[in-house]
């Protein structure tokens, strides 16, 4: 009770609490009362925790999840990876932007006579180019386009493919009639112009065993090999 308080019938004094002091915190409020301050605040914070944490899941419901999303890193083309036979022969090879593409000679019944097979990353199976040659060179233009040369016959022995080797055809070239069949080698090939349009270039001449230092011919097509103009002879 106190002092100002006066005691009346109506007014009785808490026995129960006589003779017992509040302890006093230095805000002035009754630490008891200070604490459940900080409980109803914590309950409230828990609270709020629940309703942020029940929105994520009723968002994840109704918008089908958070989905992870993994990125792919770009798979390469398939190769394929063609044995050679103990009784093959590597004569020739290139290499384009990663592809490997390969002359194999094999089955030689005789010198100078065999069969000849080509051979690439793109290509599941060898694929025959002639049989009963003398390899001399060759030369890939791009990756789909390429020469090889054997030693001539009654002419020019240039094969082309045009389809990265899948398929190949003899070249029907247009010599002059003055020039020795004996020089028509395949010497050398090239590739000019541009990506969509390239030109194909190559020059027969001796082979490299005689080395005169002649000035051979060169052959030259701008519609991916379809046709061949003589544009240089000595």
């Amino acid at each position: 009770m106190r002092a100002d308080e006066e005691f009346s019938w109506a007014n009785p004094p808490d026995v129960k609490q006589a003779g017992k002091l509040d302890e006093f915190s230095s805000d002035g409020l009754p630490e008891k009362r200070k604490q459940s301050v900080l409980v109803k605040a914590l309950k409230g914070f828990a609270a709020g925790l629940a309703l942020v944490t029940a929105g994520v899941l009723a968002g994840t419901l109704i918008f089908g999840g958070v989905k992870s999303s993994t990125i792919e890193e770009p798979q390469p083309p398939e190769q394929h990876v063609v044995e050679i036979g103990p009784d093959d022969k590597v004569v020739a090879s290139s290499t384009l932007d990663g592809k490997k593409f390969s002359v194999i000679e094999s089955d030689c019944a005789m010198a100078n006579s065999c069969k000849y097979e080509f051979k690439s990353s793109d290509l599941a199976e060898p694929v025959a180019i002639a049989e009963g040659r003398t390899f001399y060179g060759f030369q890939m233009f791009d990756q789909q386009s390429g020469v090889v040369g054997f030693a001539p016959d009654d002419g020019p022995q240039i094969m082309l493919t045009n389809d990265g080797g899948a398929t190949w055809h003899l070249l029907d070239l247009q010599v002059p009639d003055d020039w020795p069949v004996e020089a028509t080698f395949l010497q050398s090939a090239q590739t000019s112009g541009t990506p969509s349009r390239p030109i194909y270039e190559f020059t027969l001449n001796y082979p490299s065993w005689e080395d005169r230092g002649d000035k051979g011919l060169t052959f030259r097509s701008r519609n991916l090999g379809q046709s061949w103009e003589l544009v240089g002879r000595p």
